[in-house]
This record gives C-alpha cells, sequence and structure tokens, in this order.
C-alpha cells in the first residue's frame, strides 16, 4: 500500500512537470496578443452588408451590423411603405459627417485592393442598391470610410 502511494506521489509530481512548460507558453501567447494589439487597426478594410428586405416596419431599421475591437459599423435604412428608400452608416453609433471634397488619390490603392471602383458620375439622391460595401481607409491623412451601394458590378 505504501509502494502504491509512493508511486502515485510520483506519478502526480512528474504530471506537474509536463504541465508546468505549457503554462509558460500561454504566457507568450498572451504577450504576443498583446502586441498584437498594439498595431493598432489595418490601414484599409472593408466590410458588405445585404440590404433590408422588402415588408420592414416604417422609420430608420438596422440593415446589418460589423463589430470589432477597433470599433462598430451600423448600416441602417430610412424604410417608407415597407420600401427601404435610403441607406446611411453609423461608426461607433455616430453619422460621419458627409465627405464634399475629392477622393484623395492616396485612397486608391485601398479601393483597389478591395476591388471597390468608383462610380463614373458622382451619386446623387438616395443610396440604395442590391448589396453594399462600407470601405475603411485609415492611410490618408484624414480616415475615410466610404458607403458604396451596389448593383450588379455597379
Amino acid at each position: 500500500m505504501i509502494l502504491f502511494r509512493l508511486a502515485l506521489a510520483a506519478a502526480m509530481i512528474a504530471a506537474t512537470a509536463f504541465v508546468s512548460p505549457t503554462t509558460g507558453n500561454s504566457a507568450e501567447k498572451k504577450a504576443d496578443a498583446h502586441k498584437t494589439a498594439e498595431k493598432g487597426p489595418p490601414a484599409c478594410g472593408a466590410v458588405s452588408f445585404r440590404p433590408l428586405p422588402a415588408g420592414m416596419a416604417d422609420g430608420n431599421q438596422q440593415s446589418g451590423l460589423y463589430r470589432s475591437r477597433y470599433g462598430s459599423i451600423v448600416l441602417q435604412a430610412k424604410v417608407q411603405g415597407g420600401q427601404p428608400t435610403d441607406y446611411f452608416m453609423e461608426l461607433n453609433g455616430k453619422t460621419p459627417e458627409a465627405f464634399t471634397a475629392a477622393l484623395p488619390k492616396s485612397a486608391d490603392g485601398c479601393l483597389k485592393s478591395k476591388s471597390v471602383k468608383l462610380p463614373v458620375a458622382k451619386a446623387q439622391g438616395a443610396c440604395v442598391g442590391t448589396r453594399f460595401r462600407v470601405v475603411l481607409d485609415r492611410s490618408t491623412s484624414q480616415p475615410l470610410a466610404l458607403l458604396f451601394a451596389l448593383q450588379g458590378d455597379d
């Protein structure tokens, strides 16, 4: 019986020795995760959204939500008569200001990398489409958030 207890104690000590090195690895993984968090958000990103289905209640309705550790994007739609009439986005709970100036040339690289083509003519009126893409570009002097309403390939 004593021999059995000694063998059991030896096995527990050996098991502890094998488990201890893995706790050091988890600390290393936490340190790597902390380094990743220090990098900040990516310079260029894109998120795609689907439109609202027909028959929704009138008023502002949420069409899509994207949340990460760096912030959130909410795609909203104004609905009248059960049909979405205009889409807009909210970034971190706030509606961004309208961008009226020409896009900086530095944003071209981000748009190309996300396969987004700029429209030939500046869009006017309501923002509606069969799908939507929000492109976030932090590589410019002023960060940009661009909402694109897409119809097929346009």
